[in-house]
């Protein structure tokens, strides 16, 4: 385990992962804002992404976001999981990190996932009047109705 990753376990009373040689943190949505203000104060400045995942069916809560920080100095990366229920919001990260806008957008857009205070928490990908979230597991696989005719000659 990094030594700022175990400092960060220690100093939030985190869950930590080990998988492949890799280290992953496990926090909550309430601690999230300063895990995220302490690792970039260790150097992890850099904002990689946050991905969703949806686990619908197979475990509770439904969904986590997944937070990539990376340290320029060394590239050492920093991953950061958060655990949602289906109508659950997070804090945006975005007062931390300004790459967090465009990120979160996309998460909202895409998986119906909302971020308290996001400074302009819009559709991204989508049309505003789009209904559903695409990359639920729940989302119809084929298509929404009605669908356009098909183009004939």
């Amino acid at each position: 385990m990094t030594d700022t990753a175990r400092e960060l376990a220690e100093e939030f009373d985190l869950e930590v992962e080990e998988a492949l040689g890799e280290i992953r943190l496990r926090t909550t949505p309430e601690k999230i804002i300063g895990v995220l203000e302490a690792g970039k104060g260790r150097g992890y400045t850099l904002f990689c992404d946050i991905a969703g995942v949806d686990y619908l069916g197979k475990r509770e809560p439904r969904f986590e976001l997944v937070y990539l920080l990376r340290r320029p100095e060394d590239a050492d990366l920093l991953e950061i999981k958060v655990p949602l229920g289906e109508d659950e919001a997070i804090p945006s990260a975005t007062a931390v990190f300004q790459g967090a806008n465009w990120a979160e957008r996309e998460i909202f857009d895409l998986y119906g996932i909302s971020f308290e205070g996001h400074p302009d928490l819009t559709r991204l990908l989508l049309p505003d009047d789009w209904e559903g979230y695409p990359l639920r597991r729940d989302y119809p696989l084929v298509g929404t109705e009605p669908s356009p005719p098909l183009a004939t000659e």
